[in-house]
């Protein structure tokens, strides 16, 4: 997803949109000619507001409008517009990462919902916003909330799990839904973004899910990997347990038989052993972007996908990465000076069957530091190989950068820039993550990716 300030071409769409009945319901008589009224004046260049338009891709979807509120603070209101993206859940993630990448420098947020508009409120409270006062509008008497939102706050909440299990309720729930695993001992593997992954008895792994988020992600592995897991060089996990929502635990989860090996981030691999695993990273990625994006063509994978790989929108969120890296004193300051030689990246494509989030973390070695295995494929997708491929710049020394490219096949220099802009946001969201996770060897990994990286020319 990505935020533009709004365009006169766009003032007839915008106009539709807020007449339609479910926004015309909560803006109108004098809300809405203020609106539009002001919509007016940020064309000619004469408000303090600014009117914005969220896009997925390239489709416009939402409109969004702001105002400063004092020095440190500012205020919002928004309307999803296209209403193919109504009820899908948009809302929450929408506003934090609008906040986040425009406005990481404000202390606060303001927005005043009406009073009776509970699944805005809802929407609101999810995302960190809480009731500080009720009061009337001038624009439309009747009550009102004002809700506030520390920009800190969004932070935190944003490394924050929405539902977490304990490893005994997992147990639970396993030995309730699959009896004939005859389960008896479990313990936590790790905890990411999206999941929490169990091994039980030894032998089996299982994954709970952290965020709303990753159901879709988890409905993808279920389709799409027993499909692609026989064209591959490395053992990758293969659902085999799928469980039911219950009322304890809400959502779905699956399991999958152990893969033997350990997270390659774990490891703490020298640069040596790193500079060994070049040419099977390499073939394992070569062999995975030649599977036909067909074999994938039925399995419901999520949307807005090629965002992930957009230089438009990678330059401002690492941007905003590299302002809390600077604040918490984990900057690495080579690496401003290589996103600057990053600024006209390719336009992402959608031509090869990808991974999704190939890092460290994802990667399984054996005992010899051998790769063993690839994990976590929630956001397989048809997409552009770029995505990938930046698992050469974040995890591999720059000295075996020549044998992955032999190893892969042919990458065109501007594939490869992409890639790099790509690592670099990924590690330092990394190094984001695992600060406020509290993951030293995450944290280890990030801080390793940026200071290679930074010395690259």
């Amino acid at each position: 997803m990505k935020f533009k300030l709004a365009q006169p071409s766009q003032r007839e769409l915008i106009h539709r949109w807020l007449s339609q009945e479910h926004v015309a319901k909560w803006l109108h008589g004098k809300g809405l000619r203020n609106t539009l009224e002001d919509l007016d004046r940020f064309f000619e260049g004469s408000s303090i507001y600014q009117h914005w338009i969220a896009y997925d891709e390239e489709t416009p979807l939402a409109y969004l409008l702001t105002s400063p509120e004092g020095e440190e603070a500012v205020t919002l209101d928004l309307f999803i517009g296209a209403t193919d993206y109504l009820g899908k859940g948009l809302a929450t993630a929408m506003i934090r990462q609008f906040l986040l990448t425009h406005f990481p420098d404000k202390k606060e947020v303001f927005i005043d919902p009406e009073g009776t508009n509970r699944r805005a409120v809802h929407v609101y409270e999810k995302v960190g916003f809480k009731i500080v006062a009720e009061f009337i509008a001038p624009w439309h008497p009747v009550p009102h909330y004002k809700m506030r939102l520390p920009i800190e706050d969004l932070r935190s909440r944003l490394w924050t799990a929405e539902r977490t299990i304990e490893p005994e309720a997992a147990l639970q729930r396993i030995q309730e839904q699959f009896p004939q695993l005859d389960a008896k001992e479990i313990r936590l593997l790790g905890a990411g973004w999206d999941n929490s992954a169990f091994l039980v008895d030894g032998e089996w792994v299982f994954r709970f899910p952290r965020r709303e988020c990753a159901l879709p992600l988890l409905e993808a592995e279920w389709c799409a990997l027993p499909k692609i897991a026989p064209r591959l060089p490395l053992t990758i996990p293969v659902p085999l347990w799928k469980g039911a929502p219950t009322p304890e635990f809400p959502w779905p989860f699956i399991g999958y038989r152990m893969i033997p090996g350990v997270t390659a981030c774990y490891v703490n691999l020298t640069e040596g052993e790193r500079a060994q695993l070049a040419e099977p990273l390499g073939h394992f990625l070569a062999r995975l972007h030649a599977i036909p994006p067909a074999e994938i063509a039925h399995c419901a994978i999520p949307g807005d996908n090629r965002s992930r790989i957009d230089g438009a929108q990678l330059l401002p969120k690492t941007e905003a990465n590299f302002k809390e890296l600077n604040s918490l004193g984990l900057m690495e300051k080579g690496v401003v000076t290589l996103i600057d030689r990053l600024q006209n990246c390719r336009a992402p494509t959608s031509s090869a069957l990808v991974h999704g989030d190939f890092y460290v973390r994802h990667l399984l070695v054996d005992d010899r530091r051998h790769l063993s295995g690839v994990i976590d494929w929630g956001d397989v997708h048809v997409g552009d190989p770029a995505i990938d491929l930046a698992i050469a710049h974040s995890f591999l020394p720059i000295s075996a950068h020549a044998r992955f490219k032999q190893s892969y096949g042919e990458i065109s220099e501007e594939t490869w820039a992409l890639a790099k802009l790509r690592a670099i946001y990924v590690s330092s969201y990394l190094v984001l993550f695992a600060h406020h996770s509290g993951d030293s060897a995450l944290l280890r990994e990030g801080v390793r990716s940026l200071k290679v990286m930074s010395q690259a020319s």
